[in-house]
């Protein structure tokens, strides 16, 4: 996501958990979609043992990037799955 968003960082670190927040600047260009139009995304969240792959593949080919594909993918996925439908803005 680091690459995506102006600013991602680790926030409010406790023993059962950790906060992430990733941020657009207003005005920072738009790396999704195109210019005027909407653009349906999908937040997917996992955390897996060992280095996480940079980008995740749709391995089973079904048009959703999810927890099937990083284990097709080879990577152990150790955590709760979140998912999020969000709409960007294309201005």
């Amino acid at each position: 996501m680091a690459n995506d968003f102006t600013i991602t960082t680790i926030t409010d670190r406790r023993r059962d958990g950790r906060e992430i927040w990733s941020t657009w600047m207003v005005g920072a260009r738009n790396v999704f979609g195109a210019v005027g139009q909407n653009t349906r995304s999908r937040l997917f969240v996992a955390v897996v043992k060992g280095t996480a792959p940079d980008v995740v593949l749709d391995m089973d080919q079904n048009g959703i990037i999810d927890e099937t594909d990083l284990a097709l993918m080879g990577a152990a996925v150790i955590s709760n799955v979140e998912k999020r439908d969000f709409t960007i803005n294309g201005f």
